[in-house]
């Protein structure tokens, strides 16, 4: 039998458009492509996270994600935790089937990991909908050796998965977790638990590296071979929740728009994003403010923000950006959005992640 499809969104860790590395994380944020480390009741631990050469041999991979703790979480407090994090959208898992106890698919979890601790680990799976979860247990043999796993989680009788662009399943990897998120294992429960009390405090030493890859969701109650995608169709995946237009050359004009009035431009954002985001008001980021201005002829000034108010509704692609609190504007005059940068990286990017 051949490779099913993969459920999970590079799990090959191949697409990391904010960046290769993340250093001395203190807060929750993504860092590769849809993967979400999440700090919870202010932990000590500090971690660097990074895109790394590191893989299995003759897995076929060519990057992993790497945890590098930089500041050691000694003692975990009950109320604490530090959590790896993929969360899946819940219209693409509608052949799940759950809310039936006679269809409700079971689903096989696969990836390859390298942790600082041989031992039981557990890794832990939420359904948004049903606000349940389930634990699961694994054991690594070896510390510091890449090993591969296999998980099995059951079907979910008691509630659907909503047909929708919401929060579907959230596969969620503890280095931390504090014993109000722990909960027994292999049962569907209330909460969003993490662990059980077997889980180590993969946190506790600078010296140590946690790497994940290869990481499949898949249904069926056995694991198939990893699918290796191309690139170009994983980035575009990818986009959907979280895209970065890099536009680095001075001068450059992004958006054409309009005064609305002596303080307010509204300007049409989409030439350069690629694909349909998963909202219709992504949240727009950017370089800094500086990197942009608002011109009309030989007359330009620096935006006091810009803010989506809203999208186009159907190919979720093109947005209007506005920028309100602005002086000497003449209402009806046109307006360009352009990069005021030659010095350093300019970009701004859209975000719709969970």
């Amino acid at each position: 039998m051949g490779p099913r499809p993969n459920l999970v969104i590079n799990g090959g860790m191949t697409v990391s458009q904010r960046g290769t590395s993340f250093t001395t994380l203190a807060a929750t944020q993504y860092t590769l492509d849809r993967w979400e480390l999440e700090f919870s009741d202010s932990p000590d631990g500090r971690v660097t996270v990074s895109q790394d050469d590191g893989v299995p041999t003759g897995s076929g991979l060519s990057k992993s994600l790497k945890i590098e703790c930089t500041t050691a979480e000694a003692a975990v407090g009950a109320s604490e935790a530090i959590v790896l994090k993929t969360t899946l959208e819940a219209q693409d898992l509608q052949h799940l089937m759950y809310g039936d106890a006679a269809t409700a698919q079971t689903t096989s979890l696969s990836f390859w990991i390298k942790s600082p601790k041989s031992g039981k680990h557990c890794v832990a799976l939420y359904m948004d909908d049903g606000a349940v979860h389930y634990i699961q247990e694994f054991m690594v043999t070896t510390a510091d050796e890449w090993e591969g796993q296999n998980i099995i989680f059951p079907g979910y009788a008691g509630s659907a998965i909503a047909d929708d662009n919401g929060a579907g399943l959230t596969i969620s990897f503890p280095l931390v977790a504090g014993t109000d998120y722990q909960a027994d294992k292999e049962i569907w429960a209330t909460g969003n638990d993490y662990a059980t009390s077997e889980q180590q405090n993969l946190l506790d030493s600078t010296a140590n590296n946690f790497f994940v890859a290869g990481v499949k969701f898949e249904v069926g109650d056995f694991a198939t071979d990893f699918e290796h995608r191309r690139h170009a169709d994983v980035l575009i995946q990818c986009k959907r929740y979280y895209q970065r237009l890099e536009v680095g050359t001075n001068g450059d004009i992004l958006a054409i728009g309009q005064c609305e009035s002596t303080s307010q431009v509204d300007f049409v954002v989409g030439g350069g994003f690629q694909a349909g985001m998963r909202t219709t008001l992504p949240t727009l980021t950017y370089s800094a403010l500086g990197d942009f201005y608002m011109k009309n002829g030989t007359s330009s000034i620096t935006p006091n923000e810009l803010v989506v108010v809203g999208g186009d509704g159907q190919s979720n692609n093109i947005f209007t950006v506005v920028s309100t609190g602005n002086s000497s504007l003449t209402a009806g005059q046109c307006r360009t959005l352009a990069v005021d940068n030659t010095s350093s990286e300019c970009w701004l990017a859209m975000d719709s992640e969970f």
